[in-house]
């Protein structure tokens, strides 16, 4: 067995795993570079029905999911950060019968008087900068 040590990174990380295609693969690709903060490129993904409801799911959350070349399974995802995601409810999911279950939602922000107030969506997570 090989074993190795990961050791923390002082910047962006930056490089490429090649893996043979499979669907699992695509799917966990796919939510990876959901999660991730900036354009991730997946190639050799599987368009096969799961990992394109997975795709839809992640473009209903807020995530850019863009099909550059989809004879040769590549994607282009913008993600939006561990913290990014948006669903109108925390359990919420797309299924082949509710594929729309979880789309983007509006959040409203409105500065009175010097106080910030924010609207969002019930049971969403937001995240704030200031400046």
């Amino acid at each position: 067995m090989t074993s190795i040590t990961v050791h923390p990174q002082g910047g962006p990380l930056v490089g490429s795993v090649p893996v043979p295609s499979d669907k699992s693969i695509g799917h966990r690709a796919l939510l990876f570079a959901s999660l991730c903060e900036g354009k991730s490129k997946i190639r050799g993904f599987s368009y096969g029905e799961d990992n394109v409801s997975t795709a839809n799911a992640m473009r209903a959350m807020g995530v850019i999911v863009e099909d550059v070349d989809k004879k040769e399974g590549e994607l282009h995802v913008t993600g939006k950060g561990l913290f990014g995601l948006a669903a109108p409810k925390v359990d919420s999911i797309n299924t082949f019968d509710n594929p729309k279950a979880v789309a983007p939602r509006a959040v409203t922000a409105a500065i009175k008087k010097g106080r910030l107030t924010l609207t969002v969506p019930p049971a969403s997570v937001t995240v704030v900068t200031t400046q």
